[in-house]
């Protein structure tokens, strides 16, 4: 009989591994280095046997721990099966989303920011991914504390990303390296005055960012032609 680990879960996608991450619980663990840009994993926005996809006001149901609004008026509920589960938060992170969450033919890519190399713990920044609203079935503003990250630039509560100071905004939407639109389209939509310093600062990156709304949009009318909302 072949033994089972119960000290770390394995995926279907190869190179990562979740286990034990001290006081923050479980996390995800790099077991091959990632290069900037390289996909970790990919997310599907679609209800199978690793999520679930329904309406925003579902996210606050069962899944609210795990339920996040990938798509404006949806809520996308991963199960343990799937790796993102697993990604902590931290002030500091070094992977997330790319494109301003651009879906590919294989799925949003959650992808490296920087290096990460065997045995990093891979985190992430959850403001880029939290709209104003996502607090409550009352629109309420979300917030989560304490950080548990442990970083001294720690901000020890984590916001929505409208919520940010302006400076951790800016770094976010205009970060250092190659690996850009690090923030969801319709999330940077809620902030104009960031969405008119990309369009000055990176005109290129601002047209990526127009392309993805309008592929966001294309998506919600599929879906609702489709009766599932």
């Amino acid at each position: 009989m072949t033994a089972v680990n119960l000290s770390e879960r394995h995926f279907i996608e190869r190179g990562i591994v979740a286990r034990e991450a001290g006081g923050s619980g479980w996390g995800l663990f790099a077991e091959e280095d990632f290069e900037p840009g390289s996909p970790i994993f990919w997310l599907k926005l679609e209800t199978n046997a690793r999520s679930t996809l329904g309406t925003w006001e579902e996210g606050f149901g069962p899944c609210q721990e795990r339920g996040f609004t990938f798509l404006p008026g949806f809520s996308f509920c991963c199960t343990a099966e799937l790796p993102f589960w697993f990604v902590n938060h931290t002030c500091e992170p070094n992977a997330g989303f790319v494109n301003w969450g651009f879906a590919e033919a294989q799925g949003i890519p959650f992808v490296a920011h920087r290096r990460i190399a065997k045995g990093d713990q891979i985190t992430t920044e959850y403001a880029v991914m939290t709209t104003s609203y996502d607090g409550s079935l009352r629109r309420d503003p979300w917030s989560m504390a304490p950080c548990l990250c442990g970083l001294p630039n720690c901000r020890g509560d984590i916001t929505s990303f409208n919520a940010l100071d302006k400076k951790i905004m800016r770094e976010q939407v205009l970060p250092e390296g190659k690996v850009r639109g690090r923030v969801l389209a319709h999330v940077l939509a809620e902030c104009p005055d960031m969405v008119e310093l990309l369009r000055q600062e990176d005109p290129a990156m601002y047209t990526k960012y127009e392309e993805t709304l309008r592929q966001q949009a294309d998506m919600i009318k599929k879906m609702q032609s489709q009766g599932h909302l």
